[in-house]
């Protein structure tokens, strides 16, 4: 008699990872229904999340409230029977304008639906400066997706905030993905 998993990985037997998002659910400040793409590549370690209106802006004639915006993202991830996932690093592109000693920070936080532990990913700038941006973080989690189970929700906060006379987008004027979250794989 085959289990659950047994048809799985029968299913999926041809491609090592196989991965899918089922569904995704997210909202916020800065996410609007229907601005945002999330798609994990063909190996399994990237996956792109890019949300159209995601930006602060701070200075004179702003409002307090658009200086600090955010997307709350649950992503329904399924994977072959017999692996883990955890998150290892995020990819940042994006476009900063900092007037004088103004901040800014694209900070990113991960989590699985049940659990406790979080990672969090934090880039920071300050100004002055204006500049297209592509930065890499290391994230340091020791927290894996169950075993056995086949599918996962894994929820995602970015947050961009700002600080003085400045401006911070997720995504560059070219149209790049804004943020990429890199996955790891582990047998179990």
């Amino acid at each position: 008699m085959l289990t659950k998993c047994d048809l799985n990985r029968q299913l999926r037997l041809k491609i090592l990872h196989r991965d899918e998002i089922e569904g995704v659910i997210y909202g916020g400040t800065e996410c609007s229904q229907g601005t945002l793409f999330i798609k994990i590549d063909d190996h399994g370690t990237k996956c792109p999340v890019r949300t159209r209106d995601l930006y602060a802006r701070g200075g004179p004639g702003t409002s307090p409230k658009g200086q600090r915006r955010f997307c709350q993202l649950n992503f329904d991830l399924v994977y072959p029977c017999g692996w883990s996932f955890s998150i290892f690093g995020a990819e940042y592109k994006g476009h900063v304008s900092l007037h004088g000693d103004s901040t800014a920070s694209f900070k990113t936080t991960y989590y699985f639906s049940g659990e406790t532990d979080q990672a969090t990913s934090t880039v920071d700038f300050k100004g002055p400066t204006s500049e297209h941006f592509s930065k890499h973080n290391v994230i340091a989690w020791d927290t894996w997706s169950p075993c056995g189970s086949t599918q996962t929700m894994l929820n995602v906060k970015q947050e961009v905030n700002v600080h003085g006379a400045c401006k911070l987008a997720s995504m560059s004027v070219d149209g790049r993905f804004g943020h990429i979250v890199l996955l790891k794989w582990r047998r179990c």
